[in-house]
């Protein structure tokens, strides 16, 4: 799960964000695995029309508190982000309910995937 970390902090820096937030760890997952329900470029799309991108790049790294429980709690990227998605504090989720996303359907497909 180290691998999606050091991929959502380098999204961090693609979209020069002074945090990584669940945004990002979402990304990387998506970019690890194909999902149908949701694809990487739409979220990524939807990250840069919502959120955007910042003006200055960050030299340091910092986690989000939400993502930080999530690294500190979690072993398996499937149930990660099965976390990340039910929690509604969470800007995947904001973003997920601002696209009319079913995160039900999205949960299932994620929790079988192999």
């Amino acid at each position: 799960m180290n691998e999606l970390f050091n991929v959502a902090e380098n999204f961090m820096y693609v979209f020069n964000h002074p945090y990584v937030g669940t945004e990002h760890f979402f990304l990387a997952f998506l970019k690890k695995y194909k999902l149908k329900s949701v694809s990487f470029e739409e979220f990524k799309g939807a990250v840069k029309d919502i959120i955007g991108y910042g003006t200055i790049k960050s030299t340091f790294v910092l986690y989000t508190p939400i993502l930080r429980e999530i690294k500190n709690k979690y072993k398996n990227e499937k149930d990660a982000i099965v976390a990340i998605i039910e929690n509604e504090d969470s800007i995947v989720h904001s973003i997920l309910v601002v696209k009319k996303k079913d995160t039900n359907g999205l949960i299932e497909e994620i929790k079988n995937l192999s």
